[in-house]
């Protein structure tokens, strides 16, 4: 894309719940867009069990359907409700779960959270567009006025 946009999330994160909507709006409407997720699990165990999962998902070629399913779950995003979910989208959960233990998911997880704390990110979601750190959620509108000023002035870091 001509632009690229960061998000930093936790799948137990209401305002992140929010976010998705904004940022599934930005993909449809805009397709000359990158969207990059950095799972940035800050909520306990199940959050890192989610975000782990999520990770080993593209292995299935499952990660866009997992990741909404998660979102679209009402209420607390636990490992047994992740498991649940995974088959659901139909994913091996069996070959999830041995993924999942890869030395490789916990060391992007580690980058994940040194670079949001290099950023200084204390929660989620969080936002980058080129040089722009959005620490909190913002709507559509907001997100877009950061693409265009990325397009007009061209891109410094993407």
């Amino acid at each position: 894309g001509s632009a690229v946009v960061v998000e930093f999330m936790d799948y137990n994160c209401g305002w992140c719940k929010r976010a998705v909507g904004e940022v599934s709006q930005l993909v449809e409407k805009d397709k000359d867009l990158k969207v990059i997720f950095k799972e940035f699990p800050i909520f306990g165990e199940d959050s890192e069990y989610a975000a782990r999962a999520a990770l080993a998902s593209t292995r299935q070629g499952k990660y866009w359907e997992l990741h909404r399913a998660l979102y679209a779950h009402e209420g607390k995003v636990t490992a047994e409700v992740t498991d649940q979910l995974a088959a659901k989208v139909g994913m091996d959960v069996a070959k999830l779960k041995k993924d999942m233990e890869d030395p490789a998911i916990q060391a992007t997880l580690a980058a994940n959270r040194a670079l949001g704390q290099s950023l200084g990110l204390s929660g989620t979601p969080a936002f980058v567009i080129d040089s722009t750190v959005i620490p909190q959620y913002v709507t559509i509108d907001v997100l877009e006025g950061e693409i265009a000023k990325v397009r007009k002035a061209g891109c410094q870091f993407c």
